[in-house]
């Protein structure tokens, strides 16, 4: 196996359940998270020796792949409105308080939810605006609003939580 593809397979293993996590606090199903990821592996893979920057390469390949999917699905399940449910249940099991704070982060903005789970995922907001393609103040003020929804959310107890969450893992 050649040395690129090895370094391949160590950060697919490091950063899998991450990016599992972050897709999720984005707003994805478990569903639309695999088949995100998938996506976004395997276009890693194909040019992995020409990525400076996996992390945020594959994060954005699989929030564009998700966003695409997203609208998708959604022109679909308007155009068939005898649909019940498109999309399968998470099958992640989250402590209580950690499904609490996913809830929060769901009934954000999406543009808030991106950028507030990129930061829990350890993005600073200059990072963020890369991967969202967006300006750095957009990204900013995206993170105040989405703080200060939480906090009103969940109260003032809720930065253990994702602090913990981004540490332990889901």
């Amino acid at each position: 196996m050649s040395e690129n593809k090895a370094g391949f397979e160590d950060y697919f293993r490091r950063d899998f359940v991450p990016l599992t996590r972050w897709m999720i606090f984005s707003g994805a199903t478990m569903a639309e998270a695999q088949d995100a990821i998938q996506v976004a592996m395997l276009a890693a893979y194909g040019c992995w020796a020409a990525i400076d920057a996996p992390r945020a390469f594959v994060r954005t390949v699989a929030l564009r792949h998700f966003r695409k999917e997203r609208a998708r699905a959604q022109r679909a399940q308007d155009a068939a409105a005898h649909v019940s449910e498109l999309y399968a249940t998470p099958h992640f099991e989250f402590r209580a308080e950690v499904e609490t704070v996913r809830r929060a982060l769901a009934a954000l903005p999406a543009a808030q939810r991106h950028a507030i789970a990129l930061t829990i995922d350890g993005y600073s907001p200059a990072e963020i605006a890369g991967i969202l393609a967006q300006p750095a103040a957009t990204v900013r003020s995206n993170l105040r609003h989405a703080r200060k929804a939480l906090r009103r959310q969940l109260g003032r107890g809720y930065d253990r939580v994702i602090r913990e969450e981004a540490h332990d893992g889901p």
